[in-house]
């Protein structure tokens, strides 16, 4: 199936194996290695989406803002992980549109351990041109870069 632009958008193969070269998804992660402290409610600057596993399927997350920005309606699943060096109660959260989530911080796990990892999964409705962020919530912390992600990508 080839779309408006003239792309292959679906492809399937005479075993039945279907991929989409142009359904949104992505990996980010850090330009440099090392660790980096954080206030409270700050947003976490995921500034690399190329270089060994990292990518920007569609060019939508932006390295400057540090922010995916869905290119169409649908449900789109998110998975952030952030490697805490500091010891306490904290966690992530990611923010639609520059507020809270409805009842997303039920879903943020926090360890008060230092080097816990801070593991966040949410699968969200968005409307084209929503945009998404993570955020730090519940104090200041450092973290990890070489040891921190999030993805997201377009389920339909």
């Amino acid at each position: 199936i080839v779309s408006t632009a003239n792309a292959t958008a679906i492809t399937i193969d005479n075993a039945g194996i279907v991929t989409k070269p142009l359904q949104p998804a992505f990996l980010v992660g850090f330009t440099t290695s090392g660790t980096q402290a954080l206030g409270d409610n700050t947003i976490i600057p995921f500034n690399a989406d190329s270089g060994g596993a990292l990518f920007d399927q569609g060019n939508n997350f932006n390295t400057s803002s540090y922010r995916f920005t869905a290119p169409v309606s649908g449900l789109y699943h998110f998975d952030c992980t952030v490697k805490k060096q500091t010891s306490g109660g904290y966690s992530i959260q990611l923010k639609k549109n520059g507020g809270s989530i409805t009842n997303s911080q039920d879903t943020i796990c926090a360890f008060d351990d230092a080097l816990g990892s801070l593991v966040l999964t949410l699968t969200l409705d968005l409307a084209a041109n929503d945009y998404i962020d993570v955020y730090t919530r519940n104090g200041s912390y450092t973290y990890f870069k070489n040891h921190s992600y999030w993805s997201g990508y377009l389920i339909g």
